[in-house]
């Protein structure tokens, strides 16, 4: 599982929707149901349920979602520092 993968999840079921899942991140609706199908796969858990009228958290995905939202988070955060860190070594020093 990766952490691309895990932020198609939160994505999708802050969208409600592959679909707009896939419009917000720029990428293909059949990758993204693919990702979702792979966390769930490794799991061992339905995590989504998908329906007509888009997709909801199934009571395991429920459960789950606030730890993989704190994983994105938390990536988010060493990137940004990341960034911050190289910005501070490139920089010039008077």
């Amino acid at each position: 599982m990766t952490l691309n993968q895990l932020r198609y999840f939160c994505t999708a079921s802050r969208c409600h929707s592959i679909t707009k899942a896939a419009e917000a991140l720029c990428y293909s609706q059949s990758g993204i149901s693919r990702m979702i199908q792979e966390v769930e796969k490794e799991l061992s858990l339905p995590l989504l349920e998908r329906g007509r009228g888009g997709v909801r958290l199934t009571a395991e995905g429920t459960k789950l979602l606030p730890q993989m939202k704190t994983l994105c988070h938390a990536y988010q955060s060493l990137l940004q520092q990341a960034g911050d860190v190289k910005e501070l070594t490139a920089g010039l020093i008077r």
